[in-house]
């Protein structure tokens, strides 16, 4: 059984983290552009383990168009990479373009980067068929080359914050 305690939100609310902690999910990664997040969620720290991170830190967001030579080097600094299947690129007949590849995967291996895998694209992209067969086929790799990998839900308001045992569902369908 697949046991999810590991959320990302991104920065907003403290609903967002009363959520969490109702839906029992034992880490919550909050992002943000800033570089310092305000808290007043030391009530909460109790109940759930939270970690504040800076998006293009140590969690880097590879959506829109990405030089291969320059997400390498991203990948050296960041802990968690996420939004690799917005990656911009032409889909062939038989294969997706992501900028995970074999190279990449070795990099990542080599450091310990975490793929993340982005629900919240599923949810609110038109073109969720392009988007779940990349998320498949970088999970091939991911399991190829035994990376690390987590699945979160980057809810920005509490009705986006999945349920552990939906994503636990989810990944037992898709990534078998």
């Amino acid at each position: 059984m697949v046991k999810i305690i590991e959320d990302f939100i991104y920065a907003g609310s403290d609903k967002l983290i009363e959520e969490a902690v109702k839906k029992q999910i034992g880490r919550l990664h909050i992002l943000s552009d800033k570089k310092q997040v305000a808290t007043e969620t030391q009530e909460f720290a109790q109940h759930i383990e939270l970690k504040f991170g800076t998006i293009g830190k140590d969690y880097y967001d590879a959506s829109g168009k990405q030089n291969p030579k320059d997400f390498t080097k991203a990948l050296r600094k960041a802990k968690y990479v996420f939004n690799l299947e917005l990656t911009w690129g032409r889909d062939t007949f038989k294969t997706n373009f992501s900028l995970l590849d074999e190279a990449t995967c070795k990099v990542c291996r080599e450091v310990g980067v975490t793929i993340v895998f982005n629900l919240n694209n599923l949810v609110q992209d038109t073109k969720t068929s392009n988007i779940l067969s990349r998320m498949i086929q970088n999970y091939e790799y991911v399991r190829r080359y035994k990376l690390l990998f987590c699945v979160g839900s980057f809810a920005s308001n509490p009705a986006e914050l999945r349920n552990p045992k939906d994503i636990g569902a989810f990944i037992r369908h898709f990534f078998r």
